[in-house]
């Protein structure tokens, strides 16, 4: 190992970075409140963060889950990514939309984003809490890779 802290698992990694959306939407908000020029850009920020748990999603868990649990899992990650989706086009509305505009839409982003989120509690992290261990770990060395890969690993 280089030093940095090992990767979480993929739970522990939907969880933190549930966190992290969930401050970046509260900070939109925070920032549309108070008429600071920085609101609309958080939506993009927002996007970036998305964009990496996609792949984190497609890359990594979709896969596995499909194969395990067949059609279950493809109605589970329909849902996942109509929600993700839905998230992804009111932030585009964000990036683009006028000072006053920007208060419904940061509420909408807030309620879409708890979709997401309760979406992939209730029924993603079941499913992958269902994966062999050994698959469980042959995913966390990968997400350890692309994390490094991304930058968005701690250094110790």
């Amino acid at each position: 190992m280089d030093g940095a802290d090992p990767a979480p698992g993929p739970e522990a990694f939907f969880r933190q970075h549930w966190v992290t959306l969930a401050e970046l939407v509260a900070a939109g908000e925070g920032a549309c409140r108070e008429a600071r020029p920085e609101s609309g850009r958080l939506g993009g920020a927002i996007r970036e963060a998305l964009e990496l748990q996609l792949r984190i999603e497609e890359e990594l868990c979709f896969p596995s889950l499909h194969s395990l649990h067949g059609g279950i899992a493809d109605q589970v990650l329909d849902g996942v990514r109509r929600a993700r989706s839905s998230l992804l086009e009111i932030l585009g509305h964000v990036e683009a939309a006028e000072t006053k505009e920007l208060p419904g839409l940061w509420r909408s982003a807030r309620e879409r984003m708890k979709t997401y989120r309760d979406l992939e509690e209730q029924r993603l992290l079941p499913l992958l809490g269902s994966l062999p261990p050994v698959t469980l770990h042959e995913m966390e060395l990968e997400l350890e890779e692309l994390l490094g890969k991304e930058g968005h690993l701690r250094r110790g």
